[in-house]
């Protein structure tokens, strides 16, 4: 569900945080859908950021991406990430990029070493995709 957890999600959630000390929850591959960030933090409460090799972000405002940063930058083993529909809203609903926000984000968020596949549909690269693949740690 875009915006909160489902319920499968949210039960198993619930059930590895009363276990915590006996069980390691592993998730290699990671879809966020406009989730809020308090159910962000509770998702890396719980699981191993370490584990994710596959990230798909989708729905979030451009303004939450520095949010995520401390969690994705986590993931030592992240090989594929997945960008869609990163978009700012103005008050009006017209879509509004800041050149200068942009490009802190980019360089902060293409930051990992394992990363081998990136994924970017929408507009929050368009344009600027010379600008995203200038920060990669290592070419893909």
């Amino acid at each position: 569900m875009k915006g909160r957890l489902d319920e499968s999600a949210t039960y198993l959630l619930q059930w590895a945080e009363q276990r915590k000390d006996s069980i390691h929850l592993c998730c290699r591959k990671l879809q966020i859908q406009g989730l809020s960030k308090d159910a962000f933090i509770e998702i890396f409460k719980i699981i191993d950021a370490n584990c994710v090799q596959e990230l798909e972000l989708s729905c979030i405002w451009e303004e939450e991406l520095p949010f995520l940063n401390p969690y994705l930058r986590q993931m030592k083993n992240l090989l594929t990430l997945k960008l869609d529909d990163i978009t700012e809203v103005t008050m009006d609903g017209d879509d509004l990029f800041d050149e200068k926000k942009r490009r802190k984000l980019i360089s902060q968020l293409f930051s990992f070493y394992c990363l081998q596949n990136l994924y970017v549909d929408g507009t929050f690269a368009e344009g600027n995709m010379i600008e995203c693949l200038r920060y990669l740690k290592k070419p893909l």
